[in-house]
């Protein structure tokens, strides 16, 4: 899922909300893919922050290297972040959503018609 998502594309839009100066920010992929993983599970800015510590699936989701260890954020960031980004990425964000809803369901269900 990671290498079929326009994350140049995302990164670039979410980025112009940001300013390059004062304190140093979280990684929009980072704080892009826990939006995303957030929205796909469910799961609370708690526990998706929890998990992204030791899940190595959603670390590498996240753009998480073994070169490039991202500082785990606060789950508060997440908050933030949401506030910042544009209707336009937070529609992108349902639709990205909707297509990994689908491309799953649709693996699922051909997995039980294989069976």
């Amino acid at each position: 899922m990671a290498q079929v998502l326009p994350w140049e594309e995302m990164i670039t839009e979410v980025e112009k909300t940001y300013s390059f100066t004062g304190r140093k920010s979280c990684s929009i992929r980072m704080m892009l893919g826990l939006e995303i993983a957030k929205r796909k599970l469910g799961l609370s800015d708690e526990k998706i922050v929890e998990q992204l510590s030791s899940d190595s699936a959603l670390q590498y989701f996240c753009g998480f290297t073994k070169w490039n260890q991202e500082k785990i954020p606060n789950s508060s960031s997440l908050t933030y972040f949401r506030k910042r980004i544009s209707p336009l990425v937070n529609q992108k964000l349902e639709i990205i959503v909707a297509k990994i809803n689908a491309k799953i369901y649709s693996q699922k269900k051909k997995r039980a018609i294989n069976c």
